[in-house]
């Protein structure tokens, strides 16, 4: 019998790991690509697409946004020549795996959601988690104004989307590389230095037009996934400075009966975890067992 494979969606957005997950050297048949925009993947912009605001956004959407991210993994499922996937999701790609589950159920065998996105809602409803303010607050909370300072002059630069005509695939790599750098600062932990090359500034801001400035998918996400029949499992650190409840907002998409959830000690990057590898392979195990 063949390996069954696994795909794996990098988080970012448009953050191409630059070393192997751990569950590519753990799990045969486990594959990681890059998304397209970032890493070693094709980018087909090297700054704007048109002098135009307009004109630009819309060939930008097209092209890197949401909807060409899902079609690829399409892609990669008919290229591998197999009816289902196994897909584990990190982070934003946790997100993504979520809306190709929707979109193509009947191609899933099993979902793994490690950490997925807070961004099935925004704005924030009130009272929930938002991104920037807790980053904010955390900042505030350490006392160093010129971190604040720092901050609030990134968070002004990085919201201007007004400024996309000037900007070129390079510029916005290292503009979205500083949100990973206040998150790291924010959150108290350290990353390593990440390569400016892995980072596809242009699908970035691609994704980020797609979802746009107001939505909400749950409602279409629920209806799309309520006749469902695969596994779902979604995992959430214990020290992720996204509250359990983000993740939880996920379990809500899915039958009841098809969906476990579990904390493990970790962070918001859990795709390295001891625990994580054990789960893929149990569900790896029951589909040879089912079949």
């Amino acid at each position: 019998k063949t390996t069954e494979p696994v795909l794996g969606i990098h988080g970012g957005p448009g953050i191409a790991p630059e070393v192997p997950w751990a569950l590519q050297e753990q799990i045969p048949g486990f594959y990681l690509y890059h998304a397209r925009g970032c890493g070693k993947s094709t980018r087909p912009f090297v700054r704007f697409p048109t002098p135009g605001m307009w004109p630009g956004m819309k060939i930008l959407e097209e092209t890197l946004g949401i909807g060409a991210q899902i079609a690829d993994i399409e892609r990669i499922r008919r290229r591998l020549g197999v009816e289902k996937l196994t897909i584990v999701g990190h982070s934003f790609g946790g997100f993504i795996a979520t809306l190709y589950a929707a979109e193509f159920p009947q191609h899933v065998q099993t979902l793994v959601l490690l950490t997925p996105a807070s961004c099935l809602t925004l704005p924030p409803p009130k009272g929930s988690f938002d991104l920037f303010e807790t980053m904010r607050n955390a900042l505030n909370e350490q006392g160093d104004a010129q971190h604040i300072a720092e901050y609030e002059n990134f968070v002004k630069r990085y919201f201007d989307f007004s400024q996309l005509p000037k900007a070129t695939d390079e510029s916005l790599s290292k503009l979205h590389n500083e949100c990973s750098l206040h998150y790291a600062r924010a959150s108290g932990i350290e990353l390593p230095p990440t390569d400016i090359a892995a980072i596809g500034g242009m699908a970035v801001f691609a994704a980020y037009l797609s979802m746009g400035i107001e939505h909400d998918y749950a409602p279409i996400l629920q209806r799309r996934l309520e006749k469902s029949n695969f596994p779902v499992h979604i995992v959430h650190g214990t020290e992720d400075m996204t509250p359990p409840a983000e993740s939880e907002r996920y379990i809500e998409l899915f039958p009841q009966g098809n969906v476990t959830s579990e904390r493990i000690a970790g962070g918001h990057f859990l795709q390295n975890e001891r625990r994580v590898i054990e789960l893929v392979k149990t569900c790896l195990s029951r589909v040879s067992l089912s079949e």
